[in-house]
């Protein structure tokens, strides 16, 4: 029999700037997340507005991830006011697939997001003259994996068992 704990990783995205900072029609940024079932290796959220809700934000990387289940849990604190910043703190929790026996990529330590900003050219609008948004993403709790199995031999000797070898599982192993 076995069991396991999971650290969820939390990762945090927080946004200042020198004054109010108006939205473009078009968004500001986007998030990259790493992701292997794609040739490039990460996806691409669609731009998001600098003052995005949390569960706009949450949508978004659902989204750019194909995901079923809601294995990304974010929340915002801030209302872009100068009493915070002119801007937002977004906690992300990377929780994983929690239907019975599925899998996720989002479970354990989890690469750290990146913030991309084209201001020339790209789908995503710039700000107002004047304004200088700062964008940073950390990672506040690193996540990890934990598995615990407790191993019965029955009926028989344990003498008579190959002495069991234990190792770490990637990749489906």
């Amino acid at each position: 029999s076995g069991g396991g704990t999971v650290d969820s990783e939390r990762q945090r995205i927080v946004l200042t700037a020198n004054t109010f900072v108006t939205d473009s029609s078009d968004g500001y940024y986007k998030l990259m997340i790493p992701d292997a079932a794609e040739a490039s290796g990460y996806s691409l959220t669609e731009c998001l507005d600098y003052h995005t809700s949390g569960a706009d934000m949450q949508a978004a990387l659902t989204t750019a991830l194909g995901l079923v289940y809601d294995e990304i849990i974010v929340t915002r604190t801030g209302d872009g006011s100068a009493a915070y910043g002119y801007g937002y703190i977004y906690q992300l929790e990377f929780t994983g697939a929690t239907g019975f026996l599925d899998t996720s990529n989002l479970l354990g330590n989890v690469e750290q997001l990146q913030i991309v900003v084209d201001e020339r050219g790209g789908e995503c609008g710039g700000v107002g003259d004047g304004e200088y948004p700062s964008l940073r993403v950390d990672t506040n709790q690193e996540g990890s994996a934990a598995y615990t199995y407790s191993v019965y031999f029955d009926g028989t000797l344990l003498s008579d068992v190959d002495q069991l070898v234990l190792g770490d599982c990637t990749g489906g192993d």
